[in-house]
C-alpha cells in the first residue's frame, strides 16, 4: 500500500527577515509526522537575493527542503 507523501508548502516573496527561522520551524514540524517521508516545499514567489541565499543554504543543511519556483512545483510532487 502506498499512502502517498505529505508536503508542507511555504511561499515566500520579497524580503523575509526570519526566513531561516521559518524554514527550521517548518522542518521541525514535519519531523514530528511519523511517516518519515514528509517534505517541505519552499516556493520562491519573487524572493530578494538575501532571502533566496538563506533558503539555498538551508537546503544544503536540511535535505527535506525543496526550493522551487511556482512553475516547478509539479516536478516535485
Amino acid at each position: 500500500e502506498n499512502p502517498g507523501r505529505l508536503y508542507l508548502v511555504i511561499s515566500l516573496s520579497g524580503h523575509e527577515e526570519d526566513a531561516e527561522l521559518v524554514l527550521r520551524s517548518a522542518c521541525e514540524r514535519i519531523r514530528w509526522i511519523p511517516d518519515g517521508k514528509s517534505k517541505l516545499i519552499v516556493i520562491d514567489r519573487g524572493m530578494d537575493e538575501e532571502t533566496r541565499k538563506i533558503c539555498e543554504m538551508a537546503c544544503l543543511d536540511l535535505p527535506e527542503i525543496y526550493l522551487c519556483r511556482p512553475d516547478e512545483v509539479d516536478k516535485i510532487i
